[in-house]
């Protein structure tokens, strides 16, 4: 997942200031989350309060994601229909991990920190479903970057 979002920081940027300064909020909240899971798969987890601020990044992340950067992305309007089925549909699944993972973040928020069990299992969900949507989000800027080189000027 670190690699992913170094290699998609390197290939998407230039093309937006947003987008850019979004793919590196994004890079580092995975490198937090590396952090977070390096510290949980040794002897401790991590403290409760670092987890509860990288869900805050995650917040602030998600939201620059569906309220600035995805309304840049979407199709112009001459797009091929296929093009913005396709957009819709990768959108859609991003949207759903949105759920899932403000969801986690609203339950970190409610652990005391003697749930260690509940904290563990919360970090693995996180990343679970982090990873999915970075790929899905990579589909989507490479659906609407390539869709916006072939449109006519």
């Amino acid at each position: 997942m670190l690699d992913q979002a170094t290699q998609s920081l390197v290939k998407f940027s230039g093309h937006s200031q947003s987008l850019d300064r979004w793919l590196q909020h994004r890079q580092l909240l995975v490198s937090g989350y590396f952090h977070m899971i390096t510290k949980a798969q040794a002897t401790t987890l991590p403290k409760l309060s670092d987890v509860r601020y990288w869900c805050v990044e995650l917040v602030d992340y998600l939201t620059a994601g569906h309220f600035q950067v995805f309304s840049e992305l979407v199709p112009v309007a001459d797009a091929p229909q296929k093009t913005t089925d396709d957009f819709d549909a990768k959108y859609s699944s991003i949207s759903s991990t949105t759920d899932v993972l403000l969801k986690m973040q609203e339950t970190v928020f409610g652990l005391n920190e003697d749930n260690n069990v509940a904290l563990q299992e919360m970090l693995s969900g996180l990343g679970e479903t982090l990873a999915k949507r970075l790929e899905m989000e990579d589909l989507l800027i490479s659906l609407s970057l390539s869709q916006k080189e072939e449109a006519p000027a």
